[in-house]
Formats: C-alpha cells, sequence, structure tokens
C-alpha cells in the first residue's frame, strides 16, 4: 500500500514523504500517559547512569549483544535484569538529589534530606505536556509534588498531582524544609 501510495516519489528520499519530528501530548485530566516500553526504560537507565552498552552489560553479566537486543525490542528485558538495573539507578537518583539539594542549599545536612525526603525508586513517567521523567523522590509530610528529574535537560522539577511541573530552585526547596519542619513540630 505504501509503495503503491509512493508511485511517482522515486527520487525523492523516504525522509522528505515522511518526515520525522517529536511530538508531545498535553494529557486531560484523569487520563493516564502511555506505559514506557521495558526496551526504552533499560536505555534511559543506562544513559541516565553515563554507561555504555559494554558496561552496563558487563555489571549485569551479559553480553553486550544481549543488551542491544533487549535495547532495540528485539528480545524482552528480563525482570531480574531490569530490576538489578533499577535498583543500581535508584541509589543513583538518591545521590543526585542529595548532590542538587547540597548545592542549593549547602547548610542542609543529611540528617535533614533522610527525614525529609523517601527512599528514591527508579520510575519512569510523563508530565502532563508529554516530557519524560526519570526518578521519583517523595517527600515526608508533603504531598504537592514528587521530585524527578526530566530527561532532556537533566533537570529536577517538582510534578503535582494534575503532571503540572515546577523547576526545583532554593525558593522551592525552601518550602519543602519548612513544610517538613512544621510537620516535625
Amino acid at each position: 500500500m505504501v509503495d503503491q501510495e509512493l508511485a511517482g516519489f522515486d527520487d525523492v528520499p523516504k525522509s522528505q514523504v515522511f518526515p520525522t519530528f517529536t511530538l508531545r501530548i498535553p494529557m486531560p485530566r484523569g487520563v493516564k500517559p502511555p506505559a514506557v516500553a521495558e526496551s526504552y526504560k533499560l536505555r534511559a537507565y543506562r544513559e541516565f547512569l553515563g554507561l555504555t552498552q559494554t558496561a552496563l552489560a558487563a555489571k549485569l553479566d551479559r553480553s553486550p549483544d544481549r543488551l542491544a537486543e533487549w535495547e532495540s525490542g528485539a528480545s524482552p528485558v528480563p525482570f531480574m535484569d531490569l530490576a538489578h538495573v533499577r535498583q543500581i539507578v535508584a541509589g543513583q537518583v538518591r545521590e543526585e538529589t542529595q548532590r542538587l539539594f547540597k548545592s542549593l542549599k549547602p547548610d542542609l545536612n543529611r540528617s535533614d534530606f533522610d527525614g525529609i525526603f523517601s527512599t528514591p525508586d527508579a520510575d519512569i513517567r510523563f508530565d502532563s505536556q508529554g516530557n519524560l521523567y526519570l526518578g521519583l523522590v517523595f517527600i515526608e509530610g508533603y504531598r504537592k509534588h514528587t521530585l524527578q528529574m526530566r530527561l532532556d535537560d537533566q533537570k529536577w522539577y517538582g510534578i503535582d498531582e494534575d503532571g503540572n511541573a515546577t523547576i526545583v530552585d532554593e525558593a522551592f526547596l525552601d518550602s519543602i524544609i519548612e513544610s517538613g519542619k512544621s510537620r516535625l513540630s
């Protein structure tokens, strides 16, 4: 069918007939965003960790060819391998959030951090504008936002229940800390 529709366009590259583009789809309230494929999650995790396919394959005791098959979707990602990578990513998310908060609030000590922020998860999800985020950090006693890193700009955002994003800056962090202190009082 496509070849018949392309008759007369033999000298035109298919990329001009079928251009590629990035699509961001706003999510209507109450509509869940699409699930992220396991193969895409694995690649996003690997890129977040700054590893090559060869380096991640070595950590998993797998061949680089096998990892390439998983990332391309040619074969399913085994649950245990994906769970192992998620655990590594969750640890890195924790380190990244501590580093972020230390850069914004140098006087923030580890006990302040541990008392306010939950154990991070390596979740991947969309916001209401279709941006993709990695990591999920809940803030104890604070239900307005969860903290997540947007994959395209590698910046941290607070995501509210409607999927709206707010950049995490010093003022945002101060409001979280004050909320946590008032909860503990």
